[in-house]
């Protein structure tokens, strides 16, 4: 019984002095009330029973005030509203409920915003023709697109006003707190589905868009080719949503709202995040789309190589090719997915230029003799080399050059030219491997020469027969066959391989010339000297870039008239520049006839 009469103490004030509170006070009575109703059963109780309907009146008031004062508080962004409606929500036990039914309420007056822009038969209105027409009359298709995509500018703007109120409910939330545990209102529904409702929101947002276009391309054909075709406008008209997003949290996170500064810290990821999913909305669209515009780049490397064509295409043709790869990359604008997809349509179109390239090569002993002029194997793979040289050099100037290319993208393009230059450089190198070889052959003819004479008395010996051979074949390779290449910079970084082995290699077999007499070493020196001349033919007259081997050849020249015991004399390079095996054979090729050469000796 004192339990009753204490509750029913309580209830009688409380309606007494319910009239002159404060909406955000009123709300917390009201909720009192009807605690107090529910915890104790005060049925029957005529007192109680006779305010039990203007106090549901009262209630039923209150949440309509409220639900007002939150609509027009998200509408104008005005703090104050939203905060005392969230207040008095909270007090009544409903901000979960309201939260939820707030952000469906928005979503669907989103969708009713798409349905009427994606609209087809009110497209035609106010202009000539037909009437309500789903089809865009004779001659006015332009202006149908036209107003179209007004409408979807329009809805896309639409969308970030209403995100922008959800995003001012969630940060008044955060700052608003409960006036007894002091506990932000966020933090009282974070067990909820309503703590997500900005996502809630664009998951929403999402999956409408999606069913709504579907919907519409299945029954518009003229849409659905409108939005196949354009697709890189509708993806920029919709990648506005992503970066508005990303501004709101980057903003938050200045403003040091402690919740969105969570989001904030990882507000890269979720950039990305709903970058991808707003472009699951147009999968149909952009497989399409991907589809043609790979057609368009294959149609143009194909006609490259027709019969109809030259027999490899020039600068000018690369230069076009190259520009139709920078003008697909261009529709995809700010969008960085779409580069990305479009990138990859470009390294595909990139590859089958190489591969055509790659099919046209002569290969077999025709492709690298050099026993005489260029024959015409020689002569196509010099045009595909150059062919492929002026590609690689149109990418590097045509897009690699243009600042606004995103690092992903611009990698994918790197790593297509590197394919393009290793195609390039293969066709050089099989040459230029033939001329080393052959280069090496002509030095180990050395030892049909004869270094045991006396010093002749001519004041100009000549060098020997096989190095007069070397140098008229260096410069005969020069001016008949590589300076037909482009490409002179790699054919110059791959000669200056060729003259390092060719050093060395000539180092190592005049260490072993036995027997070498005085005029032998005169001999010898002139060799030295006419190598310099014949390697720089490779290295443009400067031999010195060879770095090592050159070294090595220098610290040879100053040993080869000492005596046999100063050979060892560190002074001269030897350990440094000149390997200590050399310096052996050349004192065993200084040694009596009885005494071997190591390589003589192991062969028996």
């Amino acid at each position: 019984m004192c339990f009753y009469l204490r509750n029913l103490a309580k209830f009688r004030p409380m309606v007494q002095i319910i009239l002159p509170l404060k909406f955000t006070r009123l709300s917390a009575i009201v909720c009192s009330l009807d605690q107090l109703n529910q915890s104790g059963d005060l049925r029957g109780i005529e007192v109680v029973d006779s305010e039990k309907p203007w106090l549901n009146r009262t209630r039923r008031e209150v949440e309509t005030q409220a639900k007002k004062m939150l609509a027009q508080g998200m509408e104008y962004a005005n703090p104050t509203q939203v905060g005392v409606a969230v207040q008095v929500f909270h007090n009544l036990g409903t901000l979960v409920d309201t939260v939820l039914a707030t952000v469906k309420g928005c979503n669907d007056n989103i969708q009713r915003q798409t349905q009427d822009a994606l609209n087809p038969a009110t497209l035609t209105e106010g202009m000539p023709g037909p009437g309500r027409s789903p089809f865009p009359a004779i001659g006015m298709s332009a202006s149908w697109k036209a107003a179209l995509w007004t409408r979807i500018e329009k809805l896309t703007d639409h969308i970030c006003k209403v995100y922008g109120q959800v995003n001012h409910l969630r940060v008044v939330l955060e700052k608003k707190r409960d006036p007894v545990s002091q506990i932000s209102l966020i933090e009282t529904i974070r067990e909820t589905e309503a703590f997500e409702l900005l996502t809630n929101f664009w998951i929403g947002i999402v999956d409408m868009l999606t069913v709504e276009f579907a919907t519409t391309a299945r029954a518009s054909t003229h849409l659905n080719q409108l939005f196949e075709g354009d697709y890189p406008k509708l993806v920029r008209l919709f990648t506005y949503l992503p970066e508005y997003i990303h501004r709101h949290q980057s903003a938050a996170v200045a403003t040091g709202n402690t919740y969105t500064a969570k989001s904030g810290d990882k507000d890269k990821d979720d950039f990305s995040r709903y970058e991808q999913m707003l472009l699951t909305i147009f999968a149909p669209f952009e497989k399409a789309y991907l589809s043609k515009s790979l057609t368009r780049l294959f149609d143009a490397v194909n006609q490259l190589f027709t019969p109809a064509a030259k027999p490899l295409p020039g600068k000018t043709e690369l230069t076009s090719l190259t520009k139709l790869f920078q003008s697909e990359l261009t529709t995809a604008g700010t969008s960085r997915p779409l580069a990305m997809v479009l990138v990859r349509n470009v390294e595909k179109a990139i590859k089958l230029f190489t591969m055509k390239c790659e099919e046209l090569i002569a290969t077999g002993g025709d492709a690298i003799q050099v026993s005489g002029p260029p024959n015409s194997a020689q002569l196509r793979n010099t045009h595909i080399t150059n062919s492929l040289h002026a590609f690689s050099v149109a990418i590097n100037e045509e897009m690699l050059a243009q600042s606004e290319l995103s690092q992903p993208v611009a990698s994918v393009i790197k790593n297509s030219v590197e394919v393009v230059e290793r195609q390039r450089n293969g066709i050089l190198s099989n040459f230029v491997a033939r001329v080393s070889a052959v280069l090496e052959e002509m030095v180990s003819r050395m030892h049909e020469e004869n270094f045991s004479g006396p010093i002749p008395n001519v004041p100009d010996p000549p060098c020997s027969a096989y190095m007069q051979e070397m140098h008229k074949f260096a410069t005969r390779m020069t001016n008949e066959h590589l300076s037909k290449f482009q490409c002179q910079a790699v054919v110059m970084n791959q000669l200056l391989t060729v003259s390092s082995q060719v050093m060395d290699c000539f180092v190592a077999h005049v260490c072993l010339v036995r027997p070498l007499g005085e005029g032998g070493k005169m001999k010898v020196a002139m060799d030295l000297t006419q190598l310099e001349l014949v390697l720089g033919l490779f290295c443009r007259g400067d031999v010195s870039r060879l770095g090592n081997p050159y070294k090595m050849l220098r610290a040879f020249r100053r040993l080869l008239f000492l005596a046999p015991e100063n050979l060892l004399d560190t002074s001269t390079g030897v350990g440094s520049d000149l390997p200590y095996s050399h310096v052996l054979n050349q004192l065993f090729s200084r040694a009596p006839a009885n005494l071997k050469s190591p390589h003589k000796s192991h062969t028996g």
